[in-house]
């Protein structure tokens, strides 16, 4: 009779299966007792990817903006890895996604994001964002290429559409005044002679009686100053 044990079975991450470990010994017999040491292969470390969406200026909040994420390797399998979208108050929505041939794409509004948790550590990503420089937006990004590390990525991307300047009323120039030429002086009815005047006339009489007035006085003046001649009988 005989039995046999390992002594490291069932250490140090190993699981330990056995047969033909007790038994009996016959008589030109062979036993044979077999031991299996399995240790699982460790789960591969996994990180997430979040990608986020902000529009700035006059650009449309309520736009979908298209993307693309491309995985490397294609050929792996993403299937363990969870694709979730989250609207602008950070609540997840109904859509589903699925990697595809290493490829994942999706629509984000101002504010909503998407996360990529269960992908491999060191798993490389390039995230492209469709051009939209044609409706007037400039992009700028961050964290778009790179390989998952162990806590996670994150990426983001900005659209900014310029707010047009305010519209200037042109102002109209005041009407031009022509320049005015004063009248001629007007004459007063009392500075200019009238023929026919009654008043005039008057006083060119009155005149006239009072030359002819002081010439007769004159002349009488004269007579009495003169001396009497002496007459002869």
């Amino acid at each position: 009779t005989y039995t046999v044990t390992e002594q490291e079975a069932n250490q140090d991450g190993y699981t330990t299966s056995s047969s033909g470990a007790t038994g009996t010994i016959t008589d030109g017999g062979v036993a044979e007792a077999e031991f299996t040491n399995d240790k699982p292969a460790p789960e591969p470390e996994t990180g997430r990817l979040r990608i986020s969406k902000t529009v700035t200026g006059d650009g449309d909040k309520t736009k979908d903006f298209h993307f693309t994420v491309t995985f490397t390797p294609a050929e792996k399998d993403y299937s363990s890895a969870v694709v979730t979208k989250f609207d602008a108050a950070g609540n997840a929505t109904s859509e589903t996604f699925a990697i595809t041939g290493g490829k994942l794409e999706f629509t984000l509004k101002d504010g909503e994001f998407v996360t990529v948790s269960g992908l491999p550590v060191g798993t490389a990503y390039t995230v492209a964002e469709d051009d939209y420089t044609s409706e007037g937006y400039t992009t700028t990004s961050a964290g778009e290429t790179g390989t998952i590390p162990n806590g996670g990525a994150t990426v983001t991307f900005a659209n900014d559409k310029p707010t047009p300047p305010p519209s200037s009323t042109p102002t109209t120039p005041p009407p031009t005044t022509e320049p005015t030429t004063p009248p001629p002086p007007s004459s007063s009815p009392d500075d200019t002679p009238k023929t026919g005047d009654g008043s005039l006339l008057g006083l060119w009489v009155i005149l006239a009686v009072f030359s002819m007035s002081c010439a007769a006085w004159t002349g009488l003046s004269a007579a009495k100053a003169a001396p009497k001649k002496n007459q002869h009988h």
